[in-house]
C-alpha cells in the first residue's frame, strides 16, 4: 500500500498540471431581447429585428405538433454588419458562429421565446422577448 501511494500522488499531479495549462476559459450571458433591442458586449452585437413566424401550439389547446416560431437576428462586429439568420425556437439546434471568422468564439443558444401562445389572445410584436446563451470562449 505504501508503494502504491506515490503512484497515485504523481497521477493525480498530471492530472492537475494538465488542467492547469489550459488557459481558457468560457463566459457565459443570459440576454432577453425585444424587437429592435441589442446586446453589445464592446466587441460584437446581436440584434433582434423581428419576429417572423409563432405557430408554438397554444398553452390551452391540445394540438399534434408542438409548431415552432423563427426570429430574424442580426450580428455585427463592431459596427460592420456579419448578416442576418434565421433562428428556430422550438427545435434543438444551437446557432454555432464558428463559421463566421469574425466571431469565430462565440456560441449562441436559444433558451426561448416568451410570451407563450394562449388562446384567444393575439401577442403584440413589441411584447416579444427573445433569451439566448451566448457563450464567449475567452483564451
Amino acid at each position: 500500500m505504501k508503494r502504491l501511494l506515490p503512484v497515485i500522488l504523481i497521477v493525480f499531479s498530471i492530472f492537475s498540471l494538465s488542467a492547469q495549462i489550459d488557459s481558457t476559459a468560457v463566459l457565459v450571458t443570459q440576454v432577453g431581447l425585444k424587437i429592435g433591442q441589442e446586446f453589445d458586449n464592446g466587441d460584437y452585437k446581436v440584434i433582434l429585428k423581428e419576429v417572423i413566424s409563432d405557430s408554438r401550439c397554444p398553452k390551452n389547446v391540445t394540438c399534434i405538433w408542438a409548431g415552432t416560431a423563427e426570429v430574424l437576428i442580426q450580428l455585427k462586429k463592431g459596427e460592420i454588419s456579419c448578416g442576418e439568420y434565421l433562428l428556430e425556437i422550438g427545435s434543438s439546434v444551437d446557432f454555432n458562429l464558428k463559421k463566421l471568422p469574425q466571431l469565430a468564439n462565440i456560441n449562441l443558444k436559444v433558451k426561448g421565446l416568451s410570451p407563450y401562445p394562449e388562446t384567444p389572445i393575439k401577442i403584440k410584436e413589441e411584447d416579444y422577448k427573445l433569451l439566448l446563451q451566448i457563450s464567449e470562449t475567452i483564451n
